[in-house]
């Protein structure tokens, strides 16, 4: 099999928050609205998005992701619930990185 590396690129992502009572903290919704992450079948390998010097994977959603995806496909989303996380809700700037196949176009 062919690889290849790493992409690393600093994209705009749609940052929602909401409260979970039950457990008491807030959880964060970090989406790539802007698809800017190619969809699973052209992937290699989970991406992740850096939060706090810290890589996090993201994860494929394709329930409530469907709405920011002209195909209806889905959409890239990292959770981050946390006591100690903040940021507020609108669009922030984040480094991503995944690794493409060569092997699918």
């Amino acid at each position: 099999m062919n690889y290849s590396y790493w992409t690393e690129k600093e994209i705009e992502c749609k940052v929602y928050s909401s409260f979970d009572s039950k457990a008491g903290v807030r959880i964060f919704r970090i989406w790539d609205i802007n698809n800017c992450i190619p969809k699973p079948d052209k992937l290699l390998a989970q991406p992740e998005i850096q939060i706090n010097s810290s890589w996090e994977k993201a994860y494929f959603n394709r329930i409530w992701g469907k709405k920011y995806d002209p195909q209806g496909k889905g959409c890239w989303l990292k959770q981050k619930k946390s006591k100690y996380f903040k940021m507020e809700t609108g669009y922030h700037r984040f480094k991503v990185r995944y690794i493409l196949s060569q092997n699918r176009n």
